[in-house]
Order: C-alpha cells, then sequence, then structure tokens
C-alpha cells in the first residue's frame, strides 16, 4: 500500500532522524488514519536504522501488527524483559527479570516502535506494595539507554482520544499517556530540537460518508459523548431482546466479523453464556466445544513456533479432550465479605480441568490458512470473569496459580524429593535449574489460560477492528468519553448502540470534517516548537485579562464597602 503524504513525511523523520539527533518521535492520529500502515512500512524499510524492534501494550494490537507483516511483533515486557524464566523459590513461581533483554540482538542502530501508545502505564503508586521498581513507560527509556555506544530513536504512535493506561490514581490531567506528550519529554531532560511530533490524517476505516466515522469526530470535538444520528445504515439503536439474536445473525455470515463490547468482565461473561446457549443449546453445558471462539487472556511462548499472545482469538477446530485434574489440598488465604484476600490462611480442596485442543488463530484473509495446532487450555480460566470484582478475581487465579504449582509436585515427585535431599549449596542450585528447565517443558504447567471471545471488554478490543460492533453503554462508567469513542472506533460498517446515554438526533447532522489539531495541544505542531514567540504573547494577553477582571472585582468591593 502506498504511503500518503503524512505518512511519506512521517517515514522522512525516521530516515532524517539521526542526522538530525532526533531522538523522540510522537505519531498521534484518529483511529483508521493509517498508523498501522505506516508502522507495517517502516518495519520493512527502517533505514538507516540497523535493527527495528515493534512492541505494544496489549497482546491484541501486537497480533493485529503481526497479521498487517510486522511478524516479530511483540508485547512490552517480552521485549524488554525477553521469554519469563520460572525459578523455584519457596514454591513460588517469579518472572526473573534480572537482565533486561529482548529476544532479537540489537544493533549500533535501533528504532524502537511502540504501537498504541496511549496505554502505555505511566505512573506507579508509590503506596501500592507493587515490587516493581519502575513503571513501563521508564522501563521503555531505560531499555532504549541500555548500551550508551547505539544511536537510538524511540518512536510512539498512537491515538490520544482512545484509552489511557489501565490503572487508576494518575497525577495527570490528561487520560493518554505521557509518552504522548512532548511536555513529558522536555521535562525528562531532552532537548526541544530532540522531538517531533506528526498527526495523520484521515480515517480510512469507514467511508468518509460514515455516520460512525462522524460520530467519532463529534465526540473528539467536545471531549465528550455526542448524540448519534440512527441513520439504519451504519448506526443503528438496538434494544436488550434484540442484542444475542443480532449477534448470530452476523456471525453465521462471518465469524470473525463482529464482537460486542462492555464495559466489565463479568457483563461480558453473560452475553458470551447468552450467545453460547444460543448456539451449541444444552451442549453449551460443556465449557468448550469444536467452533467455540477463544480469547486468550495470557501471553504464552510454550509452544515451538507459536506464541500465543494476550488478546489473541483463536478456534477450536477439533473435538476437545476433556482431562479431569487431581484434587489437591490447598492452604489459601481466607476472603473477607468483599471478597479480598485476607492473611488468615485456611485449607481448601481444589481442583482444575485441562483439555487438549485443535487451533487455529483467527484470520479474515479467506486465501490465508492459518495452520492448525494441538494445544493444552486450563478449562477452569473461563470461569474467572464470573467473579464481579477484580479481587475476587484475583483470589480465583491464585487458587489456579497455587493448584497448578501443587500440581505439578504430584505428578513430578522424584524432582522435589531430589531438590529437598541437596547435601549442599551446589547441589541445591543445580537441583533448582533441573526444576525451572522442567516448568519450562510441562505441557500442564503451561497450558493456555482463556476467556470465550463473542464478547469482550473494550479494553482488550483496543487495537483491534470489526465489521460489526455491538456497544453496551448499560454501565454508568461506560460514558466515559474515552471509552466511548475507542468502542465505537472499532466498528468498520455497523454499529449497533444500546442504552447510549443521549438520545438520537431526529435530523442528519452536518458532516464533521478532518481536523488536523490534536486536542491535548490545543493547536497543531507542524513545527512542534515554531509559534514559540506568538505563544509567549497569547499567554501574557490571557494574563492581563485575568488582572483586568480581579481589578474590576476589587473594585466592585471597594464600592460596597
Amino acid at each position: 500500500m502506498q504511503l500518503n503524504n503524512l505518512q511519506t513525511e512521517a517515514k522522512n523523520l525516521v530516515k532524517d532522524s539521526l542526522s538530525k539527533k532526533i531522538k523522540v518521535l510522537i505519531i498521534t492520529g484518529e483511529a483508521g488514519s493509517g498508523k498501522t500502515t505506516l508502522i507495517a512500512d517502516l518495519y520493512k524499510d527502517h533505514s538507516p536504522f540497523d535493527k527495528v524492534f515493534v512492541a505494544t501494550l496489549s497482546g491484541r494490537a501486537a497480533d493485529v501488527l503481526r497479521k498487517k507483516g510486522v511478524k516479530k511483533a511483540r508485547t512490552i515486557q517480552s521485549l524488554i524483559f525477553g521469554k519469563p524464566k520460572f525459578e523455584w523459590w519457596q514454591r513460588v513461581l517469579i518472572k526473573n527479570s534480572k537482565i533486561k533483554k529482548s529476544f532479537q540482538e540489537r544493533g549500533a542502530k535501533n528504532l524502537f516502535i511502540y504501537d498504541e501508545a496511549s496505554m502505555i502505564v505511566d505512573w506507579m503508586d508509590p503506596n501500592s506494595g507493587w515490587n516493581k521498581k519502575e513503571h513501563d513507560l521508564d522501563a521503555i527509556i531505560s531499555f532504549a539507554n541500555l548500551n550508551p555506544g547505539e544511536e537510538n530513536l524511540l518512536m510512539f504512535v498512537g491515538d490520544e482520544n482512545q484509552l489511557g493506561p489501565p490503572i487508576s490514581g494518575r497525577p495527570y490531567e490528561y487520560n493518554f499517556s505521557s509518552c504522548l506528550s512532548p511536555d513529558f519529554w522536555i521535562k525528562k531532560g531532552y532537548k526541544e530540537s530532540e522531538i517531533r511530533y506528526l498527526r495523520l490524517g484521515e480515517s480510512h476505516r469507514q467511508s468518509k460518508d460514515s455516520e460512525i466515522l462522524n460520530l467519532s469526530r463529534r465526540m473528539v470535538k467536545t471531549s465528550n459523548l455526542a448524540a448519534p444520528f440512527y441513520d439504519s445504515k451504519s448506526i443503528y439503536k438496538i434494544d436488550h431482546h434484540e442484542i444475542i439474536n443480532q449477534f448470530i445473525q452476523d456471525f453465521k455470515k462471518n465469524k470473525y466479523s463482529t464482537k460486542i463490547l462492555g464495559f466489565t468482565n463479568q457483563l461480558v461473561y453473560e452475553y458470551n453464556v447468552l450467545i453460547r446457549n444460543k448456539l451449541y443449546g444444552e451442549n453449551a453445558a460443556h465449557k468448550l466445544l469444536k467452533n467455540d471462539i477463544l480469547l486468550v487472556v495470557k501471553n504464552n511462548y510454550f509452544y515451538p513456533d507459536t506464541d500465543f499472545l494476550n488478546g489473541e482469538y483463536i478456534e477450536i477446530v477439533g473435538e476437545p479432550k476433556i482431562e479431569k485434574g487431581n484434587v489437591i489440598t490447598l492452604e489459601v488465604p481466607k476472603v473477607d465479605l468483599n471478597g479480598r484476600a485476607t492473611k488468615k490462611l485456611e485449607k481448601i480442596d481444589f481442583s482444575v480441568d485441562y483439555a487438549t485442543v485443535k487451533i487455529k488463530t483467527e484470520s479474515k484473509d479467506s486465501l490465508f490458512k492459518t495452520p492448525v495446532v494441538e494445544i493444552k487450555v486450563i478449562v477452569d480460566t473461563l470461569d474467572i470473569p464470573m467473579h464481579p470484582t477484580s479481587s475476587e478475581r484475583r483470589v480465583f487465579e491464585n487458587k489456579i496459580q497455587a493448584w497448578l504449582r501443587e500440581d505439578f509436585f504430584v505428578r513430578n515427585p522424584d524432582m522435589v524429593k531430589k531438590l529437598r535431599n541437596a547435601k549442599n549449596k551446589d547441589e541445591k542450585y543445580q537441583r533448582e535449574q533441573e526444576l525451572q528447565e522442567e516448568y519450562e517443558k510441562d505441557p500442564y504447567f503451561n497450558a493456555l489460560w482463556v476467556n470465550w471471545g463473542y464478547a469482550v471488554t473494550t479494553h482488550k478490543a483496543q487495537g483491534g477492528e470489526w465489521k460489526n460492533i455491538i456497544a453496551d453503554f448499560s454501565f454508568h462508567r461506560a460514558h466515559n468519553f474515552n471509552w466511548a469513542y475507542t468502542s465505537v472506533t472499532r466498528a468498520i460498517s455497523k454499529l449497533y448502540l444500546y442504552d447510549y446515554p443521549i438520545e438520537g438526533l431526529d435530523e442528519k447532522p452536518e458532516y464533521e470534517g478532518f481536523s488536523d489539531k490534536s486536542l491535548f495541544f490545543g493547536k497543531t505542531f507542524n513545527k512542534l516548537f515554531g509559534n514559540k514567540e506568538s505563544n509567549k504573547t497569547n499567554e501574557n494577553n490571557d494574563l492581563q485579562k485575568k488582572i483586568d477582571i480581579l481589578e474590576k472585582e476589587i473594585s466592585e468591593l471597594k464600592k460596597n464597602l
């Protein structure tokens, strides 16, 4: 695909970055404006850099990039820390992140591209007790500066109007990640001349006369929800009792063309149950069936030549073979009335089922046949979203993790015996290394964690696009601008709105043209700091206006004394 003028300009900035000593390049643009196309082009032709590394926060976004030709797109964690290693330490498995290294060797000149950058975590609560020493953005900066002799460019690509970092308590006025703000980099010590910003052009996801595109732009104009126009061509109002039937109708035409988006995990779990009941009838009582669509919820690098990334969709193409797990007595934290783990321990009997299934990854390209792979799945992970709070979900996940560890020991008693009978530190270390290797080779311990993939949260959907989207606004937090905008812009052709909080328009609204302004800067940055003097003048004028108003108020107060 040939690049347009703005994409070409962005590519030229990359080409000239070393000679102009540019260290940070920020590329923004509305959903569908060609950001992924630009990344795919730079992946093929990244001159003058020796190596290009492409990463994103979620596995879903990395999967989208891979399907667009960026074959080695990864999650940020796997790029920076490499493949997770597991160590024995008081029967707890921990990620080995002592050394930051990527899967691929670095060159003397490296281009690091981070997609869906609005979501990159840029803050860490110092009181959270979390043992991470740095958040993702700090880790990205440290990784880029790992080898002082290298010449590197950090390129951040994102839509400032989409969902921001998935954390609460951020002390910033804006919702998007700080990596998209030039001010952040200046405060980090970068020079103005080392930073470039470019906003890409119009969306190509929807047709230019699409009311979906018009609605999203009217949202952006006010940074708020806008009234939709139900034209019955691209935007439809849908009642609750129609949702499942509409989904099934579209799904049967093309199973990869439609998704239901909701705000909470519990809501999408309920939708998934209703959809499976409609599709499979009485057989839906079986948690896994042939033709089921699943969503991978944890990165998995166990299977040779096939990585399964968090957010990737897979389809079961053979009959699942269920294998009952051992019933094991676990010692786990007691849970309080709010579903939170306490410091008190209790013993429970717990078991997990496995399924051996043949699967293929989702592909919208009818000419490309994806390979069939036989894998193991942890069946009980399908029940995680049914728990209403994050605390309750975490407790259930921890029970599964604890059971996986203990089950490994039940199946490998000799390994544990050798470790316990180690005569000295050297022998103990050797046994621990052997145990670590067994962890990494064990197909049960490395089985996939999955949810059903018919309905998903918008946080999981970011970075993807589907022909038809049904967006559920029934939860009050779904009225947030960023969530609504991200949900709306996942749709290519048809958007169904349920319980949208603003009444529809009676008449077709005026077409909202593309704005080349980035709303969080309030102006177009053709040259990032080109209008410095005029900015200063405007600031002085604003200050003078405030002084005049205060003087007037003081004068009025004096009169009343």
